[in-house]
């Protein structure tokens, strides 16, 4: 036995622990950083993919549109109601509003006006565009078929 004098008095309350920031259990789910990363992936692949196939598409139809530009430009009705060619763009949404496939609208604009190309064309052997019918439509609301 021992002569402590505290051996046998109760002890007072222990007030209770609060675990600190630091002892906080580390770790945790990582599946949602896991998600968040493969969905960002996809994301990223799917806008490369979209974006890179729009700027082919418009890439290739501003070939065809410069194409069309170069066969058009001396054609008197042309001439006549738009003057030198100044721009020529595709008209995507015209154009897929088309039943025919090689059937193509073209936004044209010149120094005498404006107007609305529809061109009919299959391309050739060498690469250039052949011209199978056309027909312009100016800001006016003319329209003119092109003798080719």
């Amino acid at each position: 036995m021992s002569h402590d004098p505290y051996f046998n008095r109760p002890q007072p309350p222990q007030m209770p622990q609060h675990p600190r920031f630091d002892d906080r259990p580390q770790g945790g789910s990582k599946l949602p950083w896991i998600l968040g990363a493969i969905g960002g992936v996809v994301l990223l692949g799917v806008l490369v993919c979209c974006g890179g196939g729009y700027a082919l598409v418009n890439l290739g139809m501003n070939v065809v549109a410069e194409d069309i530009r170069m066969q058009l430009r001396d054609h008197p009705t042309v001439r006549e109601h738009i003057g030198e060619i100044e721009s020529i763009d595709t008209a995507f949404g015209a154009s897929l509003a088309h039943e025919d496939d090689d059937t193509f609208v073209y936004n044209v604009s010149g120094d005498k006006g404006d107007g609305e190309l529809t061109v009919k064309s299959v391309t050739g052997g060498d690469g250039m565009e052949d011209i199978v019918s056309a027909t312009l439509r100016t800001d006016d609301g003319e329209t003119y078929e092109l003798d080719l």
